[in-house]
């Protein structure tokens, strides 16, 4: 038996347990990816601030127009991975958009220039509750409540019962102004508050739809008369109001809130759903909705709205800045397609009015369908120029 010296024991014991005792690695000693790094509200609105600076601005604007699937851009369709685009805020002149994307168990709201930027920021994550409070929370881990958002081209609202806060990634939260007991921010804009400095207001409603009330019925009656009195003329609805986010100014449209059919079912309607704005099979724009009645834009000329009013027998063109109003196309039967207004690359607005007529036909192998062809067609080449010419001829009368 082999007999080692006592010297020769001890090392061997210090060697055995000195490799078994020292750890694979030291976690703690380790440094975290920077992204795992929690930031304060100030460091991540810093880092959100240096990645907007380091985009390249545009060389011209881009055209962004609004499809059941979200939205287009330079006619091509703008997708998410993440899921479907249900609203969205653009300007046109820089190429920054907002825009919320249902991932079918929660939202994100990502924003981005196209079509420079490939790949979107997500600049927050928002749930909906059961009795449909929103829980919208910020890269940063700040968290708000409130009952609606309303995006911006960068940034959005939080629209609360009576607060209203403005959330700008780079900058971060301030308060915003608060309508009066008789409006209240309209869900859909059909215009960039952040590039325009002016938000559209919605009537609030005094009564209920499903209501057993006998008031309410009385309501819902004068409300009725009052919107036949206003398709021929008699009366006026002001239902929607544009408001100047600077001056206080407010500018009023011939718009009825009753106008707004809503082809889905209160229970399934959702305030961060675009399904309101289409007809139930998706084929068609919701053209009695308010979202695609009022259009404005920031324009060379001042900023300007297209409107379709008066039970949808007007199309109207103003001139916010400056105050002038005109009225470009009238029917007594009503434009039943809506309009189409474009802005290209130096900020010209060209506004076209269809006329629509639905003719019954017979497809082989399908069957009888309805087949969509237009009847007649309005357009305006440059609707600033337009309003300008046209309120000098009126104040010449």
């Amino acid at each position: 038996m082999l007999k080692l010296p006592l010297y020769l024991i001890m090392l061997l014991i210090i060697l055995i347990t000195g490799c078994t005792s020292t750890p694979k690695r030291l976690d703690s000693m380790i440094a975290k990816p920077i992204e795992e790094i929690p930031l304060s509200e100030e460091e991540a609105e810093k880092r959100l601030a240096a990645i907007f600076q380091s985009w390249e601005n545009l060389e011209q604007s881009v055209t962004i127009a609004p499809n059941k699937d979200g939205f287009t851009v330079n006619g091509e369709q703008f997708l998410d991975p993440d899921g479907k685009i249900v609203k969205f805020a653009a300007n046109h002149a820089t190429g920054d958009v907002s825009y919320l994307v249902d991932k079918g168990y929660g939202y994100v709201i990502k924003t981005s220039r196209v079509p420079q930027v490939k790949q979107a920021i997500t600049i927050a994550t928002v749930n909906q509750s059961g009795n449909g409070i929103l829980s919208i929370q910020m890269m940063n881990g700040t968290q708000r409540l409130g009952q609606d958002v309303i995006l911006l081209s960068r940034g959005f609202l939080i629209v609360g019962q009576n607060t209203v806060y403005r959330y700008l990634p780079g900058k971060g939260f301030s308060n915003f102004g608060v309508p009066g007991e008789s409006f209240h921010i309209a869900s859909y804009q059909n215009g960039d508050i952040a590039n325009t400095n002016f938000i559209l207001l919605e009537k609030t409603k005094t009564w209920g739809d499903n209501s057993n009330d006998p008031m309410n019925d009385i309501i819902r009656l004068r409300e009725a008369t009052m919107d036949l009195a206003q398709t021929f003329g008699f009366t006026t609805k002001e239902d929607y109001i544009l408001v100047n986010l600077k001056t206080g100014k407010v500018h009023p449209f011939d718009i009825s809130i009753s106008a707004k059919k809503d082809f889905l079912s209160a229970f399934y309607q959702s305030r961060l759903s675009s399904d309101t704005l289409y007809t139930l099979n998706g084929l068609h724009p919701n053209f009695s909705h308010y979202f695609w009645r009022i259009k404005w834009f920031n324009s060379p000329s001042g900023i300007i709205a297209i409107a379709q009013e008066k039970g949808f027998r007007y199309i109207t063109l103003t001139n916010l800045t400056i105050g002038q109003k005109v009225l470009a196309f009238k029917s007594f039967t009503g434009f039943n397609a809506g309009f189409n207004a474009v802005q290209d690359a130096s900020g010209k607005i060209t506004l076209t009015v269809d006329q629509k007529a639905y003719l019954p036909v017979k497809i082989p192998f399908i069957g009888d369908k309805m087949l969509e062809t237009t009847v007649n067609q309005e357009k305006i080449d440059d609707v600033a120029e337009y309003i300008a010419l046209h309120s000098k001829i009126k104040n010449m009368k």
